[in-house]
Formats: structure tokens, C-alpha cells, sequence
């Protein structure tokens, strides 16, 4: 944040999702210049997950062995 506020020549508007980090980094190193607001309430939580499909970009796949599993165990979504 220090590094970014140090490279803006207006006041700019930002908007976060509330975390604890983001509201003391924003008031350390923007002070009062910049409009500064959150989008929701309370704790951040990810977004709702509203749909997943399966799509084939290239060659002739199984889709029925079409899955993330292995990427969501690396990163333990």
C-alpha cells in the first residue's frame, strides 16, 4: 500500500472486501486521501459458487475423467 500511495498523483476510490489487513494497510499509507469503502459486512467469506461445467478445448478427452480434484488437493480448495 505504501508503494502504490506514493505513485498516485489524485485521490483515488478503492473498495475491499473488509479484511483486517487491507483496513490497517489503508489507513497506514492513505491517511484520508482516498474515499475508501467495503463491499459487505463482517468476515470475508468467498464467493458463492453458482455453477461448474465441463467444457473440451482441444483433442477428444473422457469426460468422464474430466475433473480439478487433483489441483483442489494441491491447494486444498
Amino acid at each position: 500500500m505504501q508503494d502504490m500511495a506514493g505513485r498516485l498523483a489524485d485521490k483515488v476510490r478503492l473498495t475491499s472486501d473488509g479484511h483486517k489487513a487491507y483496513l490497517e494497510a489503508v489507513e497506514t499509507a492513505l491517511e484520508s486521501g482516498i474515499d475508501y469503502d467495503i463491499a459487505g459486512e463482517g468476515r470475508y467469506r468467498p464467493g458463492e459458487c453458482v455453477g461448474v461445467g465441463k467444457e473440451i478445448i482441444e483433442g477428444r478427452p473422457d469426460p468422464k475423467h474430466i475433473s480439478t480434484s487433483c489441483v483442489e488437493r494441491q491447494t486444498l480448495i
